[in-house]
C-alpha cells in the first residue's frame, strides 16, 4: 500500500529541509542557490511523478539536478570538481575556470 499524498509531501519537505541545512553548512553560495531553486521546483516534479514509483529522496535529487542543469550558477559557472587545500578549496568550474573558496573544504 502506498503513502497518502500528505504523508509523501511531508517526506519530500523533510528531505528538502535536510538538503538545505547541509548546503548552508557547506557554505558554497552556488550550492545554496541551486537548493533554493530546487525547492521551488520540487512540487512540479512531484505532480509529474504521480504515475511513477519515486522516493522522496529521488524526487528532491531530480529537482536539484534540474536546477543545476539549467545553469543557475552560470554567472560564475557550475562546479565540476573540488580540490581540497589547507584551509581552503579550489573549485574547478565548467570551461576550466577556477575559483578559490575562502571556506575550508568540507572534504578535508
Amino acid at each position: 500500500m502506498g503513502r497518502t499524498q500528505p504523508s509523501f509531501t511531508a517526506s519530500v519537505d523533510s528531505e528538502m529541509e535536510k538538503l538545505s541545512r547541509i548546503a548552508n553548512r557547506v557554505g558554497l553560495p552556488c550550492l545554496r542557490q541551486a537548493v533554493t531553486e530546487a525547492s521551488k521546483r520540487v512540487r512540479y516534479f512531484q505532480n509529474a511523478s504521480y504515475d511513477e514509483m519515486m522516493s522522496p529522496q529521488e524526487l528532491v535529487m531530480l529537482a536539484l539536478i534540474s536546477a543545476v542543469a539549467e545553469g543557475l550558477c552560470s554567472d560564475e559557472g557550475y562546479v565540476v570538481d573540488i580540490l581540497p587545500g589547507a584551509g581552503s578549496a579550489t573549485l574547478i568550474l565548467n570551461g576550466f575556470k577556477t575559483v578559490k573558496s575562502r571556506r575550508p573544504s568540507p572534504f578535508t
